[in-house]
């Protein structure tokens, strides 16, 4: 019973939580931070910023920074699909922008593991400039505007 009460709880709790964007929103500009949990995006409707939590904070590599797949996801608003070849991103553009993934992060995905999205962390720049944003470098941090 009192298992039952917690879990109807936690439903109750998680379903108060608004989503960080809705279905007739798009966001518009994201800042993203290296080291940072969260990414600051703005909506179209011109709203203040909100946060997106994200699978796995940004990494500096070799002067480029990589963000996780559920990061772009979220703020490309596209879902990851599967084909023969592995995973693929439909970006607003239409391109079709293929994940950089082993076939074992692959089918992680494919069963729905969460955790699989970190281990996916795609170049910045060049999957938002894919997708059809501008790309730019301020004060240590990545925005991407549409």
């Amino acid at each position: 019973m009192r298992k039952a009460a917690a879990v109807l709880t936690l439903f109750l709790f998680l379903a108060a939580v608004p989503p960080a964007v809705s279905a007739q929103e798009t966001v518009t500009k994201a800042v993203f931070r290296p080291g940072a949990a969260r990414v600051e995006i703005y909506l179209d409707n011109g709203s203040g910023p909100r946060f997106l939590e994200i699978s796995a904070p940004p990494e500096l590599r070799d002067g480029r920074l990589y963000v996780p797949l559920d990061a772009v996801c979220q703020v490309v608003d596209s879902p990851v699909d599967f084909d023969g070849n592995g995973a693929v991103i439909t970006l607003p553009t239409g391109e079709l922008y293929r994940v950089p993934a082993v076939k074992q992060v692959v089918e992680k995905l494919r069963q729905g593991d969460t955790r699989a999205w970190a281990e996916c962390m795609l170049p910045l720049r060049r999957v938002f400039e894919a997708a059809g944003y501008r790309v730019m470098w301020d004060s240590g941090t990545a925005v991407v505007e549409r």
